[in-house]
């Protein structure tokens, strides 16, 4: 682990309080509509966001970062990481979900391996895809949902099966295909769907509730009309409040959930050609292609203090860019990334092509106030950075041998938001 000035612990320290600034003091209630079954979705004065992707500027990393710290995953040969697709802070110990490998990694807080769940395979408790993982740390589990067999399986922390559902959400042809799932506070799983398409004429886009064995609670939105997205990360991540934050990619809204009211947060307004434009085309048939046509849709959201980070994609040219939105100052930048820190370092991203822009990847995690990316381990090893990003690289790998640095597993950064 690399320290950049702060110390890890205080980054646990902050699981144990809730952020004081939640970015709804801005927000004040206009409002609400009946959900029905006591549900309430409630629609702020929120404020609308406008993202133009014609009018460019860079978003400087050291006007919304306050401190960086590293963390090295150990790399064993039971613990090699392909990517890092989910972080969660629970018992003391890192959990970190990796759905290329189809398993979640425990390490403690300073990046020591201690234990993985990897059960593979048709048996009753295992599975053949990881689709989404959740974490309760109220019940100490964690829960793993396979689409291909249509079962969640709950584990506890040492890898055990405690209880598989099968079949699960199978009773309603509408729910029966999840894209994206999270364990709520009530104990129930809050799913969702954003298909290109629909299924046997069935709508099947929005967001509903599930008990944990599988029973349909309710809808709590549906959408009109499915849109064409890209595929996204996630659709789901982690408030500072402990609400689940929802970001349907397809749309220009970003939601949060807290286990009874819906509620409405921020409205992007994107200028051009967005997933809208092109509804009709995509409702024929599956997948189709919206020829010579480009549109922009998110990829993923983060909420994290006064702060939302989106990355966004221009559908078929291929063209990724960031916006930034303070919520405090009402004030949004959209364009591309100045990694360089005021003390002469520079954040690092995910990935580094010389050909493109650098990729900033976020990953979905539970740390209030910390944007939490990853570095691929091959960024280590290119020759052509910038000197600054070399310095930080430099810090990093200090004292690790050759072969550590052979099999280095991806380095988690941690990015501490200003107050």
């Amino acid at each position: 682990m690399i320290g950049f000035g702060i110390c890890i612990n205080k980054f646990w320290n902050n699981l144990k309080i809730n952020s004081m600034r939640r970015f709804f003091m801005i927000f004040t209630c206009a409002f609400s509509v009946a959900c029905g079954d006591g549900k309430t979705e409630v629609e702020n004065d929120i404020s609308c966001v406008v993202i133009n992707p014609d009018r460019r500027d860079v978003i400087q990393v050291s006007d919304f970062v306050e401190s960086v710290e590293y963390i090295k995953l150990e790399a064993t040969p039971e613990s090699l990481l392909k990517h890092v697709d989910k972080v969660y802070v629970m018992d003391n110990q890192l959990f970190v979900a990796d759905y290329a490998t189809k398993s979640i990694y425990i390490y403690d807080k300073t990046g020591n391996y201690r234990n993985k769940i990897s059960k593979i395979g048709r048996a009753g408790n295992e599975y053949i895809s990881m689709d989404a993982v959740m974490f309760d740390s109220i019940s100490k589990e964690v829960i793993v949902y396979d689409l291909m067999l249509e079962k969640v399986l709950y584990y506890t922390l040492d890898g055990t099966c405690r209880k598989v559902v099968k079949r699960f959400g199978s009773k309603n042809e509408a729910t029966r295909f999840i894209r994206d799932m999270e364990r709520l506070p009530n104990g129930n799983l809050l799913c969702c769907q954003y298909l290109h398409g629909s299924h046997e004429k069935v709508h099947i886009d929005g967001l509903w509730e599930m008990t944990s064995d599988g029973e349909f609670v309710r809808w709590i939105k549906q959408f009109d009309m499915v849109h064409p997205s890209l595929d996204p990360i996630f659709s789901f991540h982690y408030m500072d409040d402990g609400a689940i934050g929802w970001s349907p990619v397809e749309y220009e809204d970003d939601y949060s959930y807290d286990g009874k009211t819906l509620k409405k947060l921020i409205s992007f307004d994107v200028k051009g050609p967005t997933a809208k434009t092109f509804t009709g085309v995509y409702n024929d048939q599956y997948y189709n292609p919206v020829p010579e046509k480009m549109f922009n849709s998110r990829v993923y959201t983060q909420h994290k203090g006064d702060y939302v980070l989106t990355y966004w994609g221009a559908q078929i040219k291929g063209e990724y860019y960031y916006s930034l939105y303070n919520i405090c100052q009402n004030k949004v930048i959209v364009g591309t990334i100045n990694y360089m820190m005021n003390d002469g370092t520079a954040i690092l991203p995910t990935a580094y092509y010389k050909s493109s822009e650098p990729t900033f990847t976020a990953v979905n995690a539970n740390i209030p106030g910390v944007i939490v990316s990853y570095i691929n381990s091959g960024l280590f090893f290119k020759e052509d950075l910038p000197a600054p990003m070399k310095k930080t690289v430099e810090k990093i790998t200090s004292g690790m041998s050759e072969n550590e640095l052979m099999n280095l597993n991806p380095v988690l950064q941690l990015l501490r938001v200003k107050k």
